[in-house]
This record gives C-alpha cells, sequence and structure tokens, in this order.
C-alpha cells in the first residue's frame, strides 16, 4: 500500500512539471510594494524588469491560495525559474525569515519541484508570507494548479515552525511559565 501510495505521488509531482519548459521564469510582486520597494525587490532578487513574466499578488488573490494567509503576503516579491527534472529546489531568500531547509521542505510538500526560487521583502517577514506568490508563480509557469490540499499542508506546516519559533522564545524570556497559569 505504501508503494501504491508513493508511485501516484511521484506521478502527480513528475507531470506536475512537465508543461513547464526549463528556463522559463516568473516574477510575483504584491500590490502593497510601492515603487521604491519594486525597485529594491527587482534588485534584490537579481531580476531586470522585463525579462520574466511579472504578475502582482493582491491580498484577495493570496487568500485564494490557502487560509490565515499574512498581512503581508501582498507585500513581497518572488522569482521562480524552473529548472531541468531532478534539479530539485534552489532557494534564496531575503529579508525573509524562517528555515530555507523548512521552507524547502513545505514547498516540496505542496507539489512545488525543479524550481530556483528568490523571494525578498522590503523588511522582514515570515516565511509563509512568500507562499501565495510562489504558488502563483509555479502554477502560471507549469500550467497546472497545485493540489489544494497540498498548499494548505505546506502553509501547516510553515505556520507550525513559526509557532515553534515563539515558543522557544517565550520560553528563553520565562514568560512561558507565567502563560502556562492561565492555560
Amino acid at each position: 500500500m505504501k508503494k501504491l501510495i508513493f508511485c501516484i505521488l511521484a506521478l502527480l509531482l513528475l507531470t506536475t512539471a512537465a508543461f513547464a519548459v526549463p528556463g522559463d521564469s516568473c516574477v510575483v510582486l504584491g500590490e502593497e510594494l510601492t515603487l521604491g520597494e519594486t525597485d529594491g525587490i527587482f534588485t534584490a532578487l537579481g531580476v531586470e524588469r522585463g525579462t520574466a513574466i511579472e504578475l502582482a499578488l493582491s491580498r484577495p488573490d493570496a487568500e485564494t491560495y490557502f487560509s490565515d494567509v499574512p498581512e503581508k503576503a501582498a507585500s513581497v516579491g518572488v522569482f521562480v525559474r524552473i529548472r531541468s527534472g531532478g534539479e530539485g529546489l534552489s532557494l534564496s531568500l531575503s529579508n525573509i525569515t524562517g528555515a530555507e531547509t523548512a521552507i524547502a521542505a513545505a514547498l516540496t510538500a505542496a507539489g512545488v519541484t525543479d524550481a530556483e526560487i528568490v523571494a525578498a521583502a522590503p523588511e522582514e517577514t515570515g516565511a509563509l508570507a512568500i507562499l501565495p506568490a510562489v504558488f502563483k508563480a509555479y502554477e502560471t509557469l507549469t500550467c497546472q494548479p497545485l493540489d489544494p490540499e497540498a498548499k494548505e499542508t505546506a502553509a501547516a506546516a510553515a505556520r507550525g515552525r513559526r509557532a515553534l519559533r515563539r515558543a522557544r522564545h517565550l520560553k528563553a524570556r520565562g514568560a512561558a511559565r507565567r502563560h502556562d497559569r492561565f492555560l
């Protein structure tokens, strides 16, 4: 049974990227970025305007990808370039908090494979905020929607790590003990 499930998942992942051409690229910019921030995002992404498909991401648009989208989702920029099959994910972050390996694992769980991803924000922003932009770019390039449940799973994984960091921070400050009295 496990082999069957693994084979089905592998087949789904392979067919998702089958419509994309290696080298195709897309930039998704949050609509809440100012003109100056947009210029800074392009610099941070290492991309020149006009060299990739450019899309905008509004807050309502971001909310279609999974529940409880962070407010800063429309204030980030993401560059996605499709890589050849089997090359895996490459991830580079600027002003995005969170472990790159955890973010890569969340993206892989959503079905994002064989892609170079660069994400940036004008100010420190949590990793969860970049997921809608990555999903939008990847779905645009592959012409295939990612599974909604897989996107929710990826978001939950990103939320879980953030919640874990918060709990560790509270514990380090000694606040966790005080907080436990009220639970």
